[in-house]
């Protein structure tokens, strides 16, 4: 019998089988739960904001020379502007995440080949057959 069936040998076996079930499933949770960024612009672009999944602000990048040619309301109001904007297309690419059930299919056909392959295993280390 090889030693990939032997109890001893069929622990790397089943660890190799788990790392590419967690592979597998670690990938469909990235694409289906991918990271956001919102971004919003105002005055023509000389303010932008970026700002997380979660809608904390991350980047507030105004225009300089802007900066010193605008009075401090007109530059609250850009500001305020940019900033929603963000927080709105962050909220937007969240709405369009696709749901999680798009990847339920393929998620359980990898927990089944990959229970069956450690029962097989199982089964030929004991020299029976075994079913989960």
């Amino acid at each position: 019998m090889p030693d990939s069936y032997s109890i001893n040998g069929m622990a790397t076996h089943m660890d190799a089988l788990l790392a590419e079930m967690r592979t597998t499933l670690g990938r469909m949770t990235e694409e289906t739960f991918r990271p956001t960024a919102g971004r919003g612009l105002a005055a023509h672009g000389r303010v932008r904001a970026t700002v997380g999944d979660r809608g904390h602000l991350t980047e507030l990048v105004i225009d300089g020379h802007w900066l010193s040619s605008v009075d401090n309301q007109t530059l609250v109001k850009a500001v305020k502007e940019a900033v929603c904007g963000a927080v709105d297309d962050v909220h937007e690419q969240i709405e369009n995440l696709p749901p999680i059930t798009e990847h339920l299919d393929e998620m359980v056909e990898v927990l089944d080949r990959t229970l069956d392959e450690i029962s097989n295993d199982l089964a030929r280390a004991v020299g029976g057959t075994a079913s989960l």
